[in-house]
Order: structure tokens, then C-alpha cells, then sequence
């Protein structure tokens, strides 16, 4: 995967593998630096967005590292909005620390601690004299298939970067999901996110908050041992805030699938499950019924893979590739089911292409 130049904040320069052909650019805002992923193109928009993510996006060290959100502030008390995941381990009277933009920790009141429903999603509050910006909230029922969205979120410490930069990566919507999804995982995108960035904000192109970010995606082939790359990552949409707020029951807007985007994203809850390849691949089919879309022929491919169907999981791979050439995981999972077939040369043409997208 491509090496990218990241700038610390101690000025030590190291390398960082990521899965996705970006442009990295470390630029300051006040004395913090972000770790910012976008096209050229949408640079100046991107960097307005990308201040509003810095202000609003804190750092949780408790049981594990998450990340999570401001989105209230009455007197001293702040709200911050992360992932159930994030927080759920820690006790009443233990310690969490909440890193604010401006680097100061605060301690959690662990008895604020409330889920939302049954979806990933939790509020801890902190009590501060000084003045944080909160997030605006957005309208989820706005965003549609290929709408740019932003994910900010501090990545775990690694060997290679041993301190935590904010990371602030683009990508585009792959599904909005109505239909009720285990954990509330209706929001579906390309972003390519990092462990760590549980809990951080989802921002639409007008930088207002329309999801917490869930769980990072990696999937392991069943029957291979691979690693056979998905990289739709997922976000529980903010309507399940909005519906707290406003005192209303938790609950998805339908239980039954009525749209493509609803059938996907219950496919992509059950993708790499095993004894549920079949029930992806009938639910990628029914979304395929309303619109012929790359991601559907992607899932089909991965359940079929899992089946060792190699030729099945090779035909549907190349369809997804003539919807969206671009892609790079439609090129190199089509290659290890290649690779499967003993078609080395066909393997490495698409490992070849795989690499002019993404040295």
C-alpha cells in the first residue's frame, strides 16, 4: 500500500501504510497538527470541514482508546457522543480521560454513561470552564450514494507513530440504510478508516455531524486464510441522537428492507460470517433488482469467494470493476480469487493494476 510522509508533532518523520490512494497533507490549525486525505480538487472546502472535525472531535482514554464527539454544551457541562464499543467497558468510578482539541484531559462523570437503545452509540459528559465548539447536527435523509463524507478520529499508537494525530480522511457514501441493522450500522462508506477512530464524527459536505463512526473492517477468507479486503466501513446515522433529544423511542425507521440501499447494508452485516454467504448473496441479489450497483456485485463476490465458488466470486468481481474501474479492493480480491484458480497470470495482472492505482 502506498507509504504517505507524516509529520509529527515532535517534527520526527516516519512512514504509515494505508489502504487507499490519498493525498496526505499535515497542515497546523492553532498548534495541533491533522492528518488530512483528500483529492486536490476539494482541498479548500475539505480544510473549512476539517477545522470543524479538530474542534469537535476528542480523544477517549479509558478501558481502551476510542474517539468521540461534542454535541452539547449547557453552562460547564459538555455531551460527547461516541461508540457504545468505546465505552462500554469501563466501570462507574473508574477513570477515563477525555482529550479536548486544545490538548487538556478531562475526567469523565462515569455515572453520565448511557446507551442509546441497542445501537452502538453512548453519551459520557465532562465538566469544563472553558469554551469548546459542538457539532452541528445534519440530516441524514439528505445523503445518497456517491455524497462526499468526511471521518475524523484519533487512530491507535503504533511502532511507526507512536502518538496519536487526529486523522481526517474523505471518501463517499456507499449506502443510507432506513431498515433496522444489528448495532444501527445503516450508514455505509469508503472512507478508510483506522482502529482507534471508533466513536469519531461523520461529517456530510456542509461539515455538520450525520454519524458516529462504528467499527473498522477487515475481513480474513474463510476458506483461504487471506485476507480478502472489504473496506466499506460503517457509521451508526445521527437520527438515533436526534431521537434521544427529542425524547422519542430508539428505533429504526422500518424493519423491513424496501430499498437497494437497505438490502446492502444488510448484507454487509453479515459479510464474512460464516454459514451466511448464501443469505448475503440473496440479499446483494435484491438489491440488484433496484439498481445495478458495484457494491452489490462486490458483496456477491466475497460471499461466493467464502464458497470457494472462485469463478462465480471472479465473474462477479469483474462486474463491479465495469461499474467502478477506479476501485482498487474490486482488482486485488479478484486477484487472490485468481490466485485460488492456480490463474497466476491472470493474478498478477490484477495485483499490476491494483498497484498503478495505489503504489
Amino acid at each position: 500500500m502506498k507509504s504517505l510522509r507524516l509529520t509529527l508533532i515532535t517534527a520526527a518523520v516516519c512512514l504509515l501504510s494505508v489502504g487507499q490512494p490519498l493525498l496526505l497533507r499535515t497542515f497546523t490549525v492553532s498548534s495541533a497538527a491533522i492528518l488530512f486525505s483528500s483529492s486536490k480538487a476539494q482541498a479548500k472546502d475539505a480544510s473549512d470541514i476539517a477545522n470543524i472535525a479538530k474542534a469537535i472531535t476528542v480523544r477517549i482514554e479509558g478501558a481502551i482508546q476510542g474517539s468521540g464527539v461534542l454535541v452539547k454544551k449547557e453552562g460547564n457541562d459538555y455531551t460527547v457522543l461516541t461508540s457504545w464499543h468505546v465505552i462500554k467497558d469501563n466501570r462507574i468510578g473508574e477513570e477515563v480521560g477525555i482529550i479536548t482539541s486544545d490538548g487538556k484531559e478531562h475526567l469523565w462523570e462515569s455515572e453520565s454513561l448511557q446507551r442509546l437503545g441497542k445501537v452502538d452509540m453512548a453519551l459520557i459528559t465532562f465538566t469544563s470552564k472553558r469554551n469548546y465548539q459542538v457539532a452541528k447536527i445534519g440530516d441524514t435523509k439528505t445523503i445518497t450514494e456517491g455524497n462526499q463524507v468526511f471521518v475524523a478520529g484519533f487512530p491507535l499508537p503504533s511502532y511507526a507513530v507512536p502518538t496519536s494525530f487526529l486523522r481526517f480522511l474523505d471518501g463517499k457514501v456507499i449506502a443510507n440504510a432506513r431498515v433496522g441493522i444489528p448495532d444501527g450500522y445503516q450508514l455505509l462508506y469508503s472512507n478508510p478508516t483506522l482502529k482507534g477512530m471508533s466513536g469519531g464524527c461523520v461529517l456530510d459536505e456542509q461539515g455538520n455531524l450525520v454519524g458516529i463512526h462504528g467499527r473498522e473492517d477487515g475481513q480474513i477468507s474463510l476458506s483461504t486464510g487471506k485476507i480478502v479486503a472489504s473496506r466499506h466501513n460503517m457509521a451508526v446515522p445521527i437520527t438515533y441522537y436526534q431521537q434521544f433529544v427529542n425524547g422519542k423511542k430508539i428505533i429504526a425507521a422500518t424493519t423491513k428492507a424496501t430499498t437497494a440501499d437497505d438490502y446492502l447494508a444488510k448484507a454487509k452485516a453479515l459479510l464474512g460470517e460464516k454459514g451466511k454467504e448464501n443469505e448475503v448473496i440473496n440479499l446483494s441479489n435484491k438489491a440488484l433488482n433496484f439498481e445495478k450497483k458495484a457494491s452489490a456485485y462486490f458483496y456477491l463476490a466475497y460471499a461466493k469467494h467464502d464458497l470457494e465458488d472462485y469463478k462465480g466470486a471472479i465473474e462477479d468481481y469483474t462486474k463491479a470493476i465495469e461499474l467502478d474501474p477506479e476501485y482498487v479492493i474490486f482488482y486485488y480480491n479478484r486477484g487472490i480469487s485468481k490466485d485460488d484458480l492456480e490463474d497466476y497470470k491472470g493474478a498478477i495482472e490484477d495485483n499490476t493494476k491494483a498497484i498503478e492505482l495505489d503504489p
